[in-house]
């Protein structure tokens, strides 16, 4: 059973057959089956960066995007303007782009001062945090898309782009100066404040880069 996290819609397939018994006086057969699914590899929570002419012809202001839900799209916002798109798997392999901050990159701040940025939508929000558990640490103020999620004395998870070792060919053609120190993407809860504690754990796809070894195991078959 394929995790919530990963993207059930899948962009194409192949299928192989093998024979493996025949019984000629029955007229049966018994058959091996093998489908490779091709499956965008973008899970909720993930940072991604698009090719500067792509977020272009999208009409997005910035590269950076938040994945913020997974469905039979892969559905982005901006988390400096709150643009958002929605890109189906069709659109995905026209111009295909991995995630260059995952989860387990995710680092703790904590919220000190939440001021909306846009009056008309109080979603955008200017936000002062402080690292969690780094010593002589200086506050610092970010734009997130959380300004209606986020209290001051709150714990928010984000990732911390100017340290972040990042091998993308479309983030080392951007400008490092213009970027956020920091980019938000949730809240924080502890495990003493969710009030139902969930017995089960979500679990990842492991992403195999190397794709043609399978597609040759199938047409060995």
């Amino acid at each position: 059973m394929f995790p919530a996290c990963i993207m059930f819609y899948y962009f194409w397939h192949k299928e192989s057959q093998k024979l493996i018994t025949h019984d000629a006086h029955c007229n049966s057969y018994e058959y091996h089956y093998t489908t490779l699914v091709s499956v965008v590899p973008i899970c909720k929570d993930d940072l991604v960066c698009l090719e500067n002419a792509y977020a272009k012809s999208l009409g997005l202001v910035n590269n950076i995007l938040v994945c913020y839900r997974v469905t039979t799209h892969v559905h982005l916002v901006d988390p400096l303007t709150l643009q958002t798109i929605h890109l189906s798997s069709k659109d995905y392999y026209k111009k295909p782009f991995d995630a260059i901050c995952s989860t387990h990159q995710l680092n703790k701040y904590t919220v000190i001062d939440v001021e909306p940025a846009d009056h008309k939508n109080n979603s955008l929000a200017d936000i002062t945090i402080l690292r969690q558990n780094f010593e002589h640490e200086c506050p610092f103020v970010v734009r997130s898309h959380l300004g209606l999620k986020l209290r001051p004395g709150y714990c928010a998870l984000g990732y911390d782009i100017k340290h972040a070792n990042v091998n993308d060919s479309n983030f080392e053609k951007l400008n490092l100066d213009n970027l956020p120190n920091v980019i938000l993407i949730k809240q924080s809860h502890s495990k003493n404040e969710r009030r139902f504690a969930r017995k089960w754990r979500l679990k990842r796809l492991r992403q195999n880069d190397d794709s043609s070894v399978m597609e040759s195991q199938i047409d060995d078959k």
